[in-house]
């Protein structure tokens, strides 16, 4: 209505007045028809819709069939984003597995079917001239013209070689569409560049494996030579959570890290901790090199269906660890107790024998030290496969990061309060709060002054959520214009 008034003639503030007056007319028929009663009432109603479409029919006149074409086009351009939108994320999926050129190129070419591409080359330089060495053409290629759009990246490799890839697509009705199609693709090449022609290594426990670009799923897998596979990783908001479906995964994890003797590090992860570690690098660090980012926070799971689509089971510290401990029993592994006050620590490992009888708890010290080389020693005296640290977040996670290369254990955790609990003289939440996740909002009632200092960081953890999903939404839609400015659009035979 704005553009339309100003394109014929009127001045700027005169359309402002126009806008308002409509604006003003049609709410004063809507509150006289509350008013008003009966057939009145009826009358009014009937009026002010009449008055709407004959101020839209004067300024629009003639310009209905174009409107619906436009809505129509909206339609289809929305509809076939999405779909593209579904196959980039499969292909990303996918990329983050592929080691050798060969899936690398299977998953580019299946991206390319997904999207109706013409056809893809891989070109290398060769003698002053680029030399394809690997294409792939659609099968059954359709299309609505004879004409093409010509497509080339330059693709950047750890070599000093030139590669190239070029690919033809179908020039659509939209060129909207063909620009987010080649938008896609430079973005998969972008963020995946061709592999080496060759197996990589393979990673171990304890080497960090983890995506810093701009929140996309990394699902990469750690290994060990032994066979351990580590769980896929989601990256939140900079923060590698591993994502487990169950705490029988979990635990069928530790006992393969056992009986392997390998060593590696667990973090329980909540947007309490996430949030701190933006502001903390040293925390920020940790939290990366740790083999598992356990989701204990259901604001984190929330988050990973908001930015990804896939909900990550909850696997909280403190419910892991009493598990962990039936699992030592049955297994006979050793632990060592590390953290809380001396009468909580004792009180907890008489309940949990009392609990489990004959399980093997073979060290303990209360978390109130100040030289950490006698517990080291001790520790790897003890011969302990499991050491839980109960000391506080972030305390317990700078202890274990800094003497980990020190400690001859398999499986290290930070459990904050659950010695506490164990013992009996920390309250858990009720089991409705704990099976919605809602634990927070139990302490928070009980306790408002102190947890609302603590609390309050989920406010600005909630909106950098949302930021972070308006930012891919906006990026994965408008970059194709950018794109689109760049394509060479030339006839071509079919």
């Amino acid at each position: 209505l704005h553009h339309r008034l100003l394109k014929l003639g009127l001045h700027h503030r005169a359309v402002v007045i126009v806008i308002y007056a409509i604006t003003a007319i049609g709410a004063s028929l809507g509150l006289l028809m509350l008013t008003t009663s009966g057939g009145w009432s009826i009358v009014l109603m009937m009026g002010g819709i009449i008055f709407l479409f004959t101020t839209i029919a004067f300024l629009h006149s003639g310009k209905f069939g174009k409107l619906r074409q436009t809505i129509k086009a909206n339609w289809i351009l929305a509809k076939e984003a999405r779909m593209e939108n579904h196959s980039f994320e499969n292909a990303q999926t996918r990329m983050y597995e592929c080691d050798t050129l060969t899936s690398w190129w299977n998953t580019l070419c299946d991206m390319g079917k997904e999207m109706h591409f013409r056809n893809i080359g891989l070109w290398k330089r060769n003698n002053g001239h680029f030399k394809n060495t690997h294409i792939w053409n659609a099968p059954n290629g359709k299309s609505q013209t004879d004409r093409i759009i010509c497509l080339s990246f330059p693709v950047e490799r750890s070599t000093a070689e030139l590669w190239e890839i070029r690919a033809d697509i179908w020039k659509n009705k939209y060129l909207e569409l063909n620009g987010r199609q080649a938008m896609l693709l430079g973005r998969l090449i972008d963020e995946f560049p061709p592999p080496e022609d060759k197996e990589l290594p393979i990673k171990t426990i304890g080497q960090t494996e983890v995506s810093e670009g701009t929140g996309s799923s990394c699902q990469n897998k750690k290994q060990i030579n032994s066979g351990v596979k580590m769980p896929e990783i989601l990256e939140i908001l900079g923060i590698p959570i591993s994502y487990l479906e169950s705490y029988e995964q979990a635990l069928d994890l530790v006992d393969e890290i056992i009986k392997s003797n390998a060593k590696s590090m667990w973090i329980a992860i909540n947007p309490i901790k996430i949030y701190h570690a933006w502001h903390n690098p040293q925390l920020l660090k940790i939290l990366k090199q740790a083999d598992v980012g356990l989701c204990d926070g259901i604001g984190v799971s929330i988050a990973s269906k908001i930015l990804y689509g896939r909900k990550i089971f909850r696997c909280t510290g403190c419910d892991l660890f009493f598990r962990l401990l039936a699992l030592a029993h049955k297994r006979q592994w050793n632990i060592y107790m590390l953290g809380a006050s001396s009468q909580s620590n004792d009180a907890a490992r008489k309940k949990i024998q009392s609990l489990y009888t004959g399980i093997r708890i073979v060290g303990w010290h209360d978390g109130y030290f100040k030289e950490s080389d006698n517990i080291i020693e001790d520790i790897n005296t003890c011969g302990a496969n499991l050491l839980f640290v109960a000391m506080g977040s972030p305390k317990q996670e700078y202890w274990i990061s800094s003497h980990l290369n020190e400690i001859k254990v398999n499986f290290c955790m930070g459990v904050g309060g659950s010695f506490d609990i164990a013992a009996g003289t920390l309250k858990r939440a009720p089991r409705i709060f704990r099976a919605t996740g809602t634990e927070f909002l139990y302490r928070l009632a009980r306790e408002p002054l102190k947890r609302w200092s603590i609390q309050k960081v989920l406010f600005p953890y909630a909106f950098q959520i949302i930021e972070k999903k308006t930012e891919d939404f906006i990026l994965s839609d408008e970059n194709s214009k950018k794109t689109s400015e760049e394509i060479n659009i030339g006839p071509s035979s079919s």
